[in-house]
Parts: structure tokens; C-alpha cells; sequence
């Protein structure tokens, strides 16, 4: 196995990211150092590799059993329920997944979940929350409700909700529901969310070209007035409202930032404050096709930037948090994946979660992997069977093997960003062209400017992790996985 990845430093300095343990090294062996400097590289360089050794000796891949996984589950507890209450949309969003962007996915239908097999999933997952409480009293149950759009199925919501207070009262359940919005209009349902601080997570792309151009009505007519109205109307007290933003390449990313920067709730504003900001996904599809050289080359120009904005902000220990968010989480992002060698009992290459981690119900009652996955041929068992071990092992013996095939000898496996999410409808990895070469190309200059900002202000990125984390604390108990979708 190639295990390093070399490549220079802004100011021409070799170094090596070493896939075995995830750290950065200079690259001594290429510099005229002397004898002493050398061996101090050394003897830290074989120090941090026997640790990271130590994780995977004891970590056969392809030898994982249905008791490694049941005591895994019962250590490190379950994540969230998720129910996608129906395949219906009152939208037609451009870069959707039911779209004709992406022919290998899902389609826009009529199904809808019922009642029973939502009560029927909600008392398996309460019965792990409960045995889980013993080993981590503080467990808090998080359920979620995706689509389509969710509320379209609001009695069903409803019912769910009240059944979990009826039985499960004890528990102090947290809920999310990820929405278009729209439907956020009718009273009853925005007054009853609001009622039992229900997390909305609220689809908006910004400023009014960017959301219009793709945000769209199944009337083919915009949105963002609607939903600004929405807002303004009913939600300028409710805290636990929050906006999602998706980016293109046709996203004026200063125009992106400044619209934030004076409206978002953080700022004074009224637009809920955004929680991400994500790139449309691009795997299946084509998507991406329709935007011209010149409109890349303007997104890129756009990008490098802000990011240019950042470095410069860390360099002084500055902070901006729309740049935190939107340029500093990718650093976070992969300083965090490169941490992997304090070890994770199942740890995947790309630092993939374990299937069953979160508990996804499709409408007729099966469990998948999680609501990006789109290959929904993939089951885990259902909710009249309960949770199938040996599937999510096979499953997972599966993901090994096909990433493993295809990932064996590159230099930044361990911190690429596969995961279940790149399944095609086969259960194949569907990867696009020139996706591993653009991956590496990503990783070298995130890698230079990781090295730049350390350089100039030494101890930056503990500090940013440190605070990060303890920023999140306050989130945790209704965000929890949230920010990892």
C-alpha cells in the first residue's frame, strides 16, 4: 500500500501527509537537515506509527460479526430515528435528487408512511434508547422526519409525536423535520411544531436570484417571497429554526456572504440562522453540466477568495463566523478525518459511520442506511423483524471490499470522503470521472494552507477544534448529528 502523499508548502517546503496515522510531517529525507533533526523526525514518525498500527492490528475488516457490531451498538448507542414520511414534494428544486439530474436515484411519487409503522419503529428505537441509558444516563432519543417534504404527512407527524409523549414522556425526545417551508403557512402546523420545539431545519439558498433559480414550486413559480413572508409572519420569536443553504457553481459566493452577512439572525437580520452551507451533490449525475467555463472559473476566482479572507483572518486569530462556516468548516472537516488514528472500533476508510448508527424508515416499514443514501434496494432489516445484523455485516463487508478494491493503493484513503452515500442503485461505488485525481489535488492545497495558517499562528487549528467543540455543547442535546448530513 502507498501510504505517503508528498507535496510542497506554500513556501516551497517539502512535506508528506502519511496515510497510516493521519498526520503531517516535513519531509526530512529531501532536505539537507543534519543527522540529529533526522533522527528526532524518526523516532516521532515511528512513535505515531506504531500507535496508529496498534488501532488497525486489531481490526480485521472482513472479519467483522453480528456480536462485534451488537456490542458496538450497545457501547456507542444510536444516533437518531429518521422516517421519510413520503416521496411527495409540493416543490420541484432543480438539484433534487428526485430530479431528471439524477436518472439513477429516486423519482417524485405518492407514498406516504403509515402510523403504524411509525409507532411500530418508534418503539424499537425507544427500547435501545432505554437500554442504552444505563451505560449513558444523559442519552437523549433525536428523531427526524425527511421527505419529499415532510409535512405533507403532517397528521402522521403529529401522531408520532404524541405517541412518543403518551409513552414515552420520560425520555425528553428531541425532534427535527428538514422542509421546503411552504406548508410552514398553515397555522395549525406552525403553531404545533412551535408547541413542542420542534428543530426546523428550513431549505434557503440566500439572497433572491440564488434561491429562485433553483427553488421552485411544482407550479414552476419561485419561492423566496413565500418564504420570506413565512418567516416574517410566524417564526421571528421561535429559536429553533434554522436555514440550510446549497451552493453551485452559479452561486455568487460574495454575493452569498454579504446577504448573510446582513441578514442572517446572527447578525440582527430575520432569516434563520444557517447551519451549513453545502455544495450540490454531484455524484450519478449531470448536473454540473450546464455551467459554462466562464461561470467556474468565476465560482473558483469567488472561492480562493474567501478562502485567501480566512487565512488571512487566522493568521491575526480573527474570526468571521459566516467564513467559519463557510470556508473554515472544511479545514475542521478534514483536520477531523485526519484524527482517525486515536482509533474507532469500526472504523471505515473515509471515516464512514456504521450502518444501523441512525435508524432510516422507508414508507413500507424497511430500514436503510441514512436519508443520502439513494440506493434504496440496500435494506437493514425492517420495523416488523427489528434490525438485521447480519445484513448491516454484509453490508458492511461489501462497502470494504468494493472501497478497498478501488482505494488499496492511493496515498489519502483514509481521509477521503467516501462513504454509503456514493452507492449506486446496484450498490456499487459510483464514483465521477476524475474523482480520485480531483480529490488529491484538493487534499494538496488544503494541506497548504493547513501548514500556512500553523506556521504563522502556531496552535490555531487545536484552538479552533477546542473552541468548535465547545461551541457545540450547547447544541447538542437538540442538534446531535445534525451538522454531519
Amino acid at each position: 500500500m502507498n501510504n505517503v502523499f508528498k507535496f510542497e508548502s506554500l513556501d516551497g517546503v517539502p512535506y508528506i501527509f502519511d496515510n497510516n496515522n493521519g498526520i503531517i510531517y516535513e519531509d526530512l529525507t529531501s532536505s539537507n537537515s543534519d543527522n540529529t533533526r533526522i533522527k528526532e523526525y524518526n523516532e516521532m514518525y515511528l512513535q505515531n506509527l506504531r500507535k496508529s498500527l496498534a488501532v488497525f492490528e486489531n481490526l480485521n475488516l472482513h472479519d467483522i460479526t453480528v456480536d462485534e457490531i451488537a456490542n458496538y451498538y450497545e457501547e456507542s448507542g444510536f444516533t437518531e430515528l429518521i422516517f421519510k414520511m413520503t416521496d411527495a414534494c409540493n416543490m420541484r428544486c432543480k438539484y433534487c435528487i428526485y430530479s431528471e439530474h439524477y436518472p439513477d436515484t429516486l423519482t417524485y411519487g405518492n407514498d406516504y408512511i403509515s402510523t403504524e409503522i411509525v409507532m411500530k419503529a418508534i418503539d424499537e428505537y425507544m427500547g435501545y434508547i432505554i437500554k442504552l441509558k444505563k451505560n449513558i444516563p444523559d442519552k437523549v432519543p433525536f428523531i427526524a422526519f425527511y421527505g419529499g417534504e415532510p409535512l405533507m404527512a403532517f397528521e402522521v407527524i403529529k401522531e408520532a409525536i404524541n405517541y412518543v409523549e403518551e409513552k414515552y414522556s420520560d425520555l425528553n425526545t428531541q425532534y427535527t423535520i428538514t422542509t421546503n417551508g411552504i406548508l410552514l403557512k398553515n397555522k395549525e402546523i406552525c403553531n404545533y411544531l412551535k408547541s413542542k420545539n420542534v428543530i426546523i431545519c428550513l431549505s434557503f439558498d440566500g439572497y433572491k436570484e440564488n434561491h429562485d433559480r433553483n427553488r421552485i414550486l411544482s407550479s414552476n413559480q419561485p419561492s423566496y417571497d413565500q418564504l420570506i413572508s413565512i418567516i416574517t409572519d410566524n417564526f421571528q420569536e421561535y429559536e429553533n429554526i434554522y436555514s440550510l443553504c446549497c451552493i453551485d457553481t452559479r452561486t455568487d459566493l460574495v454575493k452569498l456572504y454579504d446577504f448573510y452577512k446582513q441578514n442572517d439572525r446572527m447578525s440582527g437580520g430575520i432569516i434563520p440562522h444557517v447551519l451549513r452551507f453545502s455544495f450540490i451533490f454531484n455524484q450519478g449525475s449531470d448536473y454540473y453540466n450546464q455551467f459554462t467555463k466562464e461561470e467556474k472559473e468565476k465560482f473558483n476566482y469567488q472561492l480562493n477568495l474567501l478562502r485567501e479572507k480566512y487565512v488571512s483572518m487566522a493568521v491575526k486569530e480573527e474570526r468571521d463566523w459566516i467564513l467559519d462556516l463557510l470556508i473554515g468548516q472544511e479545514f475542521i472537516r478534514l483536520i477531523d478525518r485526519v484524527k482517525f488514528s486515536s482509533g474507532i472500533q469500526f472504523y471505515r476508510k473515509g471515516g464512514c459511520c456504521v450502518p444501523g448508527e441512525k435508524i432510516y424508515v422507508y414508507q413500507d416499514g424497511r430500514y436503510g442506511i441514512c436519508e443520502k443514501v439513494c440506493c434504496e434496494n440496500i435494506d437493514l432489516g425492517n420495523v416488523y423483524t427489528g434490525l438485521d445484523l447480519n445484513k448491516i455485516v454484509k453490508q458492511m463487508k461489501n462497502y470494504d471490499e468494493t472501497v478497498y478494491k478501488k482505494c488499496k493503493d492511493c496515498p489519502v484513503s483514509n481521509i477521503c470522503d467516501l462513504c454509503f452515500v456514493n452507492l449506486n442503485s446496484s450498490g456499487e461505488l459510483n464514483l465521477e470521472e476524475n474523482f480520485c485525481e480531483k480529490r488529491k489535488k484538493y487534499f494538496e492545497s488544503m494541506f497548504r494552507l493547513i501548514i500556512y495558517i500553523e506556521k504563522e499562528n502556531p496552535g490555531y487549528w487545536e484552538r479552533m477544534i477546542n473552541k468548535q467543540s465547545k461551541n457545540n455543547l450547547s447544541y447538542i442535546v437538540k442538534l446531535q448529528n445534525l451538522l454531519r448530513r
